[in-house]
């Protein structure tokens, strides 16, 4: 099923061998079935169909490492182990080093290990990296905060600096990376998210009774699902109306949130979905009246995307990331305070204000018209032919700009 590269490492068959890329993702679904993960995967296949080989490295998650091959597509598990939440993958330097010289790079930056290691082969190597961008987030404690603060600014800006490009899903995160990391603006490239749900044609005509909230995605910290849930108790005893929520995704605060349901006594209001994908996933958008968020940091939720595709008004914090996609008053309801009066609040906006659920409805399906996969996808290509162009005349991009 695979062909050798002449070092040890197959790529796909049928590929344009001028089109190869690696993605280094420090997990892959699943287990932890995240939008980044997720946006890995889509965009392996598009560029697959597209005549790219494309090869991701990524982590066994502590089971034995193997490789996956679907035609232009190779998925390396190396061998790999959590600690403290970070991913570290043992063969990945050794992997990084067995791939082609002409080979395209790119690597998620969203946990430890990964990013630091990728561009110190690569460099060593002189291959152009890109470094995408899915999620720049604090800690989740003082400590860790600190920590995290200290390798951003030290690790992580190395890593940045020393990328052919590097990718980020909204014009805010281009500040960001300005500000944060002392990057120049010209290299640095906004890719958004993008959906191929099938879109609604009309708004939605009305509400269920109960309303149903519907919310999507990994099961972790910066969800702040219990805040979601509080809200609902709120919703159901200051205004004595039914509502019920569709939970889908898992992960490591599923404990959590099975304890939450059970002592807010919401085990009947409550579905827990898992995961779900494909057209199962768009039918539970369709069934669903108001899609929820309140994470208290994102970079540029797809699921959003998703919701709006399907008519849905959005009702989430209002935070970086979330406001690049949902217009409060237009296609959804923004919380200003993340409490669960709020939130509440905007439920019952939702069902009393005369035509205000079908409105929002209208603004979500004009929005998220406005990406698609195609236009997301020319603009990976352009990134990776020029980086291939660039390669081909003999430029070396790094440390050009530190």
């Amino acid at each position: 099923m695979t062909a050798p590269t002449g070092r040890g490492v197959p790529l796909a068959k049928n590929g344009d061998p001028a089109k190869h890329l690696v993605q280094v993702v420090p997990y892959y679904n699943p287990p932890h079935v995240g939008g980044m993960e997720m946006r890995a995967r889509e965009r392996a296949e598009r560029l697959a169909s597209s005549g790219w080989a494309v090869q991701t490295l990524t982590s066994s998650v502590q089971t034995y490492p193997h490789t996956v091959t679907d035609t232009n597509l190779i998925v390396l598990y190396l061998k790999s182990w959590e600690v403290a939440r970070t991913t570290i993958i043992f063969g990945l330097p050794v992997a990084l080093w067995r791939i082609p010289a002409g080979t395209v790079v790119q690597v998620e930056t969203a946990i430890a290990f990964v990013p630091e290691v990728t561009a110190l082969v690569c460099r060593m190597r002189g291959i152009p990296y890109i470094a995408r961008v899915p999620l720049d987030s604090p800690g989740h404690s003082r400590i860790r905060n600190a920590i995290l603060s200290i390798y951003q600014r030290s690790v992580l800006r190395w890593v940045y600096k020393g990328a052919a490009a590097v990718i980020v899903l909204t014009n805010d995160d281009v500040k960001l990376m300005i500000k944060k990391y002392h990057i120049e603006s010209s290299s640095i490239r906004i890719i958004p998210n993008a959906t191929d749900f099938e879109p609604l044609v009309n708004p939605r005509p009305g509400f269920s009774s109960p309303l149903r909230l519907i919310f999507a995605g990994r099961v972790a910290r910066q969800k702040n699902l219990p805040l979601l849930l509080t809200s609902m108790r709120y919703f159901i005893d200051e205004f004595g109306l039914p509502l019920h929520l569709d939970l889908i995704g898992d992960g490591e605060d599923m404990p959590t949130v099975r304890k939450l349901i059970s002592e807010l006594e919401l085990a009947n209001d409550v579905s827990l979905k898992g995961y779900v994908g494909g057209r199962d996933l768009e039918l539970l958008y369709e069934q669903a009246d108001v899609f929820v968020m309140t994470s208290t940091h994102e970079s540029f939720p797809q699921v959003l995307l998703e919701a709006m595709a399907k008519g849905l008004p959005v009702v989430a914090s209002s935070i970086h990331g979330v406001r690049t996609v949902v217009q409060d008053g237009v296609t959804g309801l923004l919380v200003d305070r993340p409490d669960e009066r709020s939130f509440a609040s905007a439920f019952y906006r939702l069902i009393s204000e005369p035509g205000l659920h079908r409105e929002l409805s209208s603004g979500s399906l004009r929005q998220a018209g406005r990406y698609s996969w195609k236009t997301t996808m020319e603009a990976y290509m352009s990134l990776y032919d020029e980086l291939r162009a660039v390669r081909g005349g003999g430029r070396q991009h790094h440390g050009s700009r530190r």
